[in-house]
């Protein structure tokens, strides 16, 4: 017989869980209508990685809806031997809400990492998929730095990087 699990949103995200959680499956759900959203405007910028100092952005784009609030913020960049893309999505109210990494390593390594953030923007759950490879030192915690709460700040952030 087919045993339903009732979840409770006060419950604990647990490895068993976290697929059927309240709280994750209300993410997965604005996640999935921002992907949908054709409204939205886009801007980019691509950089002149010759100038730049390894794990720096190659490119960002910011996608916002019609108040101007900033609904996905994607960037991407590497090193000698990693690289890895990111995309970050917001609410409506702009508060950062889930972080999708994919990245690789020189070795074939290449790994999904997502992390999800309640509507007050505190991260409730975090987990790594190794999707082939050998494996790679990749954080299991993925930094703070890369988990944008101020996308507009960061998409217009001027480093030594040279815009293309």
């Amino acid at each position: 017989a087919l045993v339903s699990i009732q979840l409770h949103a006060s419950e604990p995200i647990t490895r068993k869980n976290w697929i059927n959680h309240p709280a994750i499956v209300e993410v997965r759900g604005i996640h999935k209508a921002v992907m949908k959203d054709k409204t939205l405007s886009v801007k980019t910028k691509k950089f002149n990685m010759d100038y730049c100092e390894p794990g720096e952005d190659e490119s960002r784009a910011i996608y916002r809806d019609k108040n101007g609030v900033t609904r996905i913020y994607r960037f991407s960049g590497g090193s000698e031997d990693t690289t890895a893309q990111r995309e970050i999505v917001y609410d409506a109210n702009g508060t950062i809400r889930f972080a999708f990494i994919k990245a690789g390593a020189t070795n074939g390594t290449k790994i999904e990492h997502r992390v999800y953030f309640s509507d007050a923007g505190q991260k409730i759950w975090e987990i790594q998929e190794k999707i082939k490879g050998p494996g790679y030192p990749f954080p299991t915690k993925w930094p703070e730095k890369d988990l944008i709460q101020n996308p507009w700040q960061r998409f217009n952030y001027t480093d030594l990087c040279a815009e293309l």
